[in-house]
């Protein structure tokens, strides 16, 4: 039996939701965390304490611990020893210096130690952790990276290279939750699907059946210049002003266990309009019998498992044609219920925590 530890973070709460599922299949599994994440995402332990001061200081004793007391390490977006960073700002030169020493004494030692010791080591990669932007800029017209306050740099494609080929020497498996990274990653990585958490289910609002009631779309903007927020906005507001009745609800600053109640008031989710896949927000929202609104490139749909790409629900938008595909549902009520039902049997299919677990694992075996 499997003594296994998710680390270093808990991005879109993944680590947590497939930990839980592996203590009730009797896995000995935790989430050891090295970062105060601002949406409070559930871990067993933050090795920080809160403190980011302590950070540094912090990764050791975790390192010792996985070492000690884990055979399976399933690293989230990074390792655990010091990474490099950009050489930028006032502090260039020292961070320059920080960088030499680094890449000559402690770079990815964790990942070595393992290795070492013959622990099973697996990493799962989400999307901005890894992505090269220079390369999705040169090949994806309709990619963010075009938009005017796109913020790409050349020196982070680089770092973020050099942390994948680390764990391309070392990790037994590498995973991505979204195939918009398959570029930046090595041609043996493999698709793993987010899973939605399972809760009681809350009150849910009706269906949007009555004139009189607003069609409520929801939006997390937590990168508003990647997701095309601007472009909503826009689209929203000429719906309004055409006399729709119809409101954007921006979900935005909310903590992890506040997000479930504020999708349960929507009628209808966009995810985002320029990444070319949707996110763990969207399976939330299908979760709870939302519609959803995404763009899906199809140079990135054909990556995922083919029944998977027929059973998709999801309405591709982008920023050019996210008006006309809200003005087709705010026309049709009975399609958002239908897509309502759909999304829900989907994502019951595919994005849930048994059928995670067991790929999860089933990869891993495979790598035996």
């Amino acid at each position: 039996m499997r003594n296994i530890l998710h680390t270093p973070f808990n991005h879109c709460n993944l680590a947590k939701n497939i930990s839980i599922v592996e203590r009730l299949k009797g896995y000995k599994s935790r989430v050891e965390v090295l970062d105060d994440c601002p949406f409070h995402m559930l871990a067993d332990r933050n090795w920080t304490l809160n403190r980011y001061k302590l950070l540094s200081f912090m990764r050791w004793p975790l390192i010792i611990y996985a070492l000690l007391f884990f055979d399976t390490i399933n690293y989230h977006s990074n390792y655990l020893a010091p990474s490099l960073i950009p050489e930028r700002g006032r502090l260039k030169i020292i961070r320059k210096l920080r960088n030499f020493l680094i890449k000559n004494s402690v770079e990815a030692i964790d990942l070595k130690l393992f290795k070492f010791f013959k622990k099973k080591i697996t990493v799962t990669f989400y999307g901005s952790d890894v992505r090269q932007v220079g390369y999705a800029k040169k090949n994806y017209k309709w990619h963010f990276s075009h938009e005017k306050l796109s913020l790409h740099n050349d020196t982070e494609d680089y770092l973020r290279k050099r942390r994948v080929s680390q764990f391309d020497k070392y990790a037994d498996v590498i995973f991505t939750v979204t195939p918009d990274i398959f570029h930046s990653l090595p041609k043996r990585a493999v698709f793993l699907p987010y899973c939605y958490r399972q809760y009681p289910l809350p009150q849910l609002k009706p269906p949007p059946l009555s004139n009189s009631d607003p069609i409520i779309i929801g939006h997390a903007p937590s990168d508003a210049n990647l997701k095309g927020t601007i472009y909503l906005k826009s689209a929203v507001n000429q719906l309004i002003n055409q006399g729709y009745n119809v409101r954007l609800e921006l979900i935005e600053n909310v903590k992890n266990n506040q997000l479930i109640p504020k999708l349960a008031k929507v009628d209808i989710l966009v995810d985002q309009l320029m990444l070319g896949y949707y996110g763990i927000i969207s399976i939330e929202a299908m979760y709870l019998s939302k519609p959803v609104i995404s763009f899906i490139f199809p140079g990135f749909i054909k990556l995922i498992p083919e029944e998977m790409q027929k059973e998709l629900p999801i309405i591709s938008a982008n920023k050019h044609d996210i008006k006309s595909k809200i003005e087709s549902l705010l026309n049709n009520k009975n399609k958002i219920i239908e897509l309502g039902k759909k999304s829900k049997k989907y994502v019951t299919k595919w994005h849930s925590p048994d059928y995670a677990i067991n790929y999860f694992h089933e990869k891993i075996k495979e790598a035996t």
